[in-house]
């Protein structure tokens, strides 16, 4: 393995917060569209 345990948690890092990320915005969108059903 050329490259070593340091990259690969930086990868899976890297990973997770986009996961984080995606849930954020997907929470959002249905935060909005619970505003907009409630109108």
């Amino acid at each position: 393995m050329g490259r070593g345990a340091r990259g690969k948690v930086r990868w899976t890092k890297d990973r997770i917060k986009k996961k984080k990320s995606a849930e954020k915005r997907d929470a959002q969108l249905r935060g909005e569209a619970r505003k907009a059903a409630a109108k």
